[in-house]
């Protein structure tokens, strides 16, 4: 299953657009700790990228900590408030003013971030991915709390690297197009990033784990590829290579939901996405989601999002990423 990889994820890249902010590029010496509350709205997926040195990540509510070094990459996909700090700091003080802040509560325009050392013995970059499809969407909710890609995978580690330094080179100028290229960047680092936990620490469950089911994952893929198509259990088990009632038990076992239901789910779920990212009119989003009529489409959105396609659309504008450092 792992040479399909590649495929599952691209067959997903509607659900994986992100937009970038890149918030600080930190030196730090010996001493130092930086709050990260939740990010309201929901959303948003934090990331720090280590330059140089070494430092501990700490979630808050959660009780883990993880070490990051030079080269290592850590995206929290939802959101999860955390303090970074050096090795040799004590772990979360409760009372550690937020990121931003001063200590008086005022608040700073973060662009660069240092704690007046001449000498910095740890550098990172730090910033945050928008999801234009949502909080909810089924490759966020299948993502756990944390990733960690460390610097050991040196080709994913340089890549990455080499990412946020072109988004970050686009993000400083106003040369036509920039935000785009910073968008298919940023679209591209979260796509690496999942790509590196789906290969090592497979899913137990959620879509992705539906991903590496080799049976479940020829239905999924075939929903990808023609979400209208007017589906039926017996057509996805044909595809599957399989019976009508192992594809459901494989459905539940893996992601405990059938086949039909999760089609469902998966058609809003990109219906969503051409909503905010197109403006085809919602007619046309409806029959291109398969269903039969707008009114059936428009009813089916509402009880899944609590919004109507035409609410929906009139709030997800893209969110304005930051002009540089």
């Amino acid at each position: 299953m792992r040479n399909s990889t590649p495929d599952a994820l691209s067959g997903l890249a509607p659900l994986m657009r992100v937009q970038p902010e890149l918030q600080q590029l930190c030196r730090f010496g010996a001493q130092w700790a930086s709050r990260h509350d939740a990010f309201e709205p929901r959303g948003w997926a934090p990331f720090h990228l280590v330059t140089h040195g070494s430092c501990q990540v700490d979630l808050i509510g959660v009780g883990r900590s993880i070490p990051l070094n030079s080269g290592d990459a850590l995206l929290l996909p939802h959101g999860s408030p955390h303090v970074v700090r050096s090795v040799t700091t004590d772990p979360l003080d409760p009372d550690l003013p937020p990121i931003g802040t001063r200590s008086d509560g005022a608040s700073l325009p973060v662009k660069f971030t240092a704690d007046g050392d001449a000498d910095p013995q740890t550098k990172l970059i730090c910033g945050r991915l928008w999801f234009e499809s949502g909080e909810h969407n089924l490759i966020v909710v299948a993502l756990p709390e944390a990733i960690h890609v460390p610097a050991e995978r040196a080709a994913d580690s340089a890549r990455l690297q080499h990412l946020v330094d072109l988004m970050k080179m686009e993000l400083e100028t106003s040369r036509p197009g920039a935000t785009a290229i910073a968008n298919d960047l940023a679209s591209a680092f979260f796509s690496m990033v999942t790509r590196s936990y789906f290969e090592e620490q497979p899913p137990q469950a959620g879509l992705l784990a539906l991903l590496r089911n080799p049976q479940t994952a020829r239905a999924v893929s075939a929903m990808l590829g023609n979400p209208g198509h007017d589906w039926t259990l017996d057509d996805l088990a044909s595809t599957a290579a399989s019976s009508r009632a192992s594809l459901v038990r494989a459905f539940q076992r893996v992601a405990n939901i059938a086949p039909i239901a999760f089609l469902a789910d998966l058609r809003l779920q990109l219906a969503r996405h051409k909503l905010a990212a197109t403006r085809a009119s919602i007619a046309d989003i409806a029959e291109q989601s398969g269903y039969l009529t707008e009114k059936n489409f428009v009813r089916a959105f509402k009880r899944r999002f609590a919004l109507t396609p035409s609410e929906f659309r009139a709030m997800a504008q893209p969110a304005e990423p930051a002009t540089g450092f």
